[in-house]
């Protein structure tokens, strides 16, 4: 997400390079980190809920805490949405946990 965040802002604030080559470029960035989570996760089958949830929550949070800082006081609303949208995501994160731990429990059991 950092490196997006920069593709997008940074060159969108000094105006140094054409659109359609930003867009180009923010294309490519994005396919080469999707082959990155794809080789990571052997094409799906590696990874389980608990991986998929950490990789929405680490984009969504980015956006989520840095949102507040980068605006300043534009969306007042953003100092009351954001900290609820984080704790619907920690929830969501703890009830899968839990779901995972009972599992393993009675697996082990068995």
């Amino acid at each position: 997400m950092l490196g997006q965040f920069f593709l997008i802002y940074l060159g969108a604030e000094r105006n140094t390079f054409p659109f359609i080559l930003k867009m180009v470029v923010l294309v490519i960035y994005d396919l080469l980190i999707l082959e990155l989570i794809l080789r990571w996760n052997k094409r799906g089958s590696a990874w389980d809920d608990r991986h998929r949830l950490a990789l929405i929550d680490g984009a969504l949070g980015f956006f989520l805490i840095l949102g507040p800082l980068s605006v300043g006081g534009k969306y007042p609303i953003m100092y009351f949405s954001n900290p609820v949208f984080l704790l619907i995501l920690w929830l969501i994160y703890r009830n899968v946990e839990r779901r995972y731990k009972i599992a393993a429990e009675i697996k082990s059991s068995q």
